[in-house]
């Protein structure tokens, strides 16, 4: 008997690796907060299971699996919410995952450094705001019962085309400090959680070109033929605070796993074309 990879939060990313999975004829098992979304992923033959993660019964509805991926959302709520998820939830799914491979998604948003140095695994990761600390601590829970973390930086691709969006509805300020943009298209990250999904340990997921966000906005800019965005200070991100760095991908390419969109410039291509043959 095959048992799943059981994805708990299985929304944009999920669903992308449930197809991935299914692709290869692997069993999957998607857990998600509303019946609306179990619907809408069976409805691309992914079986799911309408739960609260936050639950005291979950461990009694999850099933016996191959491995847990851990890639729930806070869906923008506030710290509470980010708190039940990522520590009671996540204790929940770590109660129902003994002995089976788990692997938690997590941000290079940890990373506060301000200097627009490189950071890579060993840089010192120190939270600074409420949600940030939250996301550590359910790291290091991970990280000490043998788990996998990976750090994602900026997802975009398919129906996360934010940054083409902002742009459009004239809502982009660039940053007067000079800013780093690191993404991750997400399918590459998709890629990463199967590449990683049995390789404990903490690994930065990012493409390999950073990229200072006033020359980003200038290549978005020329292909989309609109005017390049105001320079002008933004106050830090609720969740993710202020920082500026340059991620590096260096220890995840040394365990194999490679990018089909190694830059911006090869992920961004064809979603600008989506958006020129919509318009």
């Amino acid at each position: 008997m095959n048992l799943p990879v059981v994805i708990v939060g299985c929304g944009y990313i999920g669903r992308l690796l449930a197809l991935r999975l299914k692709a290869q004829n692997k069993e999957v098992l998607g857990i998600v907060k509303t019946e609306e979304s179990r619907i809408s992923l069976e409805r691309e033959s992914i079986p799911a299971l309408q739960a609260d993660i936050t639950d005291s019964r979950l461990p009694l509805l999850l099933p016996y699996a191959s491995a847990f991926v851990f890639s729930a959302s806070s869906s923008r709520s506030g710290v509470e919410i980010f708190e039940q998820i990522f520590s009671v939830g996540l204790d929940h799914v770590l109660e129902s995952s003994s002995g089976v491979p788990f692997v938690l998604i997590s941000s290079t948003s940890l990373y506060s450094q301000v200097d627009g140095e490189w950071v890579d695994e060993n840089s010192a990761s120190i939270p600074t705001t409420p949600s940030g600390i939250i996301l550590k601590k359910a790291e290091d829970k991970v990280l000490d019962r043998g788990g996998t973390v990976l750090r994602a930086s900026g997802i975009y691709g398919p129906q996360r085309t934010y940054r083409i969006r902002g742009l459009l509805e004239n809502k982009v300020r660039i940053d007067p400090r000079k800013k780093w943009i690191n993404q991750i298209h997400g399918s590459d990250l998709a890629a990463a959680i199967e590449h990683f999904l049995t390789i404990p340990g903490l690994f930065n997921i990012s493409d390999d070109l950073p990229t200072l966000e006033e020359d980003f906005y200038g290549w978005l800019c020329q292909n989309l033929d609109v005017p390049l965005p105001p320079i002008e200070p933004r106050p830090p991100h609720l969740k993710r605070g202020y920082s500026n760095k340059r991620i590096s991908n260096k220890k995840a390419k040394s365990l194999g796993f490679t990018l089909d969109f190694p830059t911006f410039k090869e992920g961004y291509s064809s979603l600008i074309q989506t958006y020129k043959n919509t318009s």
